[in-house]
């Protein structure tokens, strides 16, 4: 019990940090509705869960991989040009329309796609889960039940707390314009260019 209960802990620590995942759910549940936004958490929950088995059975191999040299800047330059590559789609994109019906006519899978790509290479949960795996984990590795309920608490949250973010996102639709939701488009596009150019920036020489 007092796994499940860290894990939900964590669970809310990692759906509380604010960057690019935050920002995307609230775009796409706005523009396109809770199924179009669960499709992106989706893509979003999958990553997480191979970084949990990658905690859980890779936990070397995963440490060998942050080890090598210029990890860092490989993932600082790869989160960056995604990061920038999907604001500059975004800005450049049609807004969506208010009708939600007609609005989640995109591709399933590229909006699984979106949500995937953009939570493995968000340093962020990157970080989050190498410091689980680092120091969280090898404490419960040897209990086998206690490491699933601890895993099970930190995905079951994260699902549940993006599907809250994109349930009450949608229910902000309604009291919006259409200008309102183009100018949320622009300012969201821009956020993810600015993250991206930080992480660029840092890791050059």
């Amino acid at each position: 019990m007092n796994s499940l209960i860290d894990g939900i802990y964590w669970g809310l620590f990692l759906a509380a940090l604010i960057g690019p995942v935050l920002f995307i759910l609230v775009q796409v549940g706005i523009e396109r509705g809770f199924r179009a936004g669960a499709t992106i958490g989706c893509g979003m929950w999958t990553s997480d869960v191979l970084f949990v088995l990658l905690s859980y059975f890779g936990l070397s191999y995963l440490l060998l991989v942050t080890e090598l040299p210029g990890f860092e800047s490989v993932m600082g330059f790869a989160a960056g040009f995604v990061l920038i590559g999907l604001g500059i789609m975004s800005l450049l994109s049609a807004p969506t329309a208010c009708d939600t019906k007609t609005s989640f006519s995109g591709s399933h899978f590229s909006l699984w796609l979106k949500g995937f790509m953009v939570n493995t290479l968000n340093p962020f949960t990157v970080f989050f889960w190498l410091m689980i795996a680092t120091v969280i984990v090898p404490d419960k590795i040897d209990a086998g039940s206690e490491a699933v309920s601890f895993f099970a608490g930190i995905v079951l949250t994260v699902i549940a707390t993006d599907c809250l973010k994109v349930y009450l996102a949608r229910g902000l639709r309604k009291w919006l314009t259409d200008e309102h939701v183009r100018l949320m488009r622009m300012l969201t596009s821009l956020f993810l260019m600015i993250v991206g150019l930080v992480f660029l920036v840092r890791v050059l020489p």
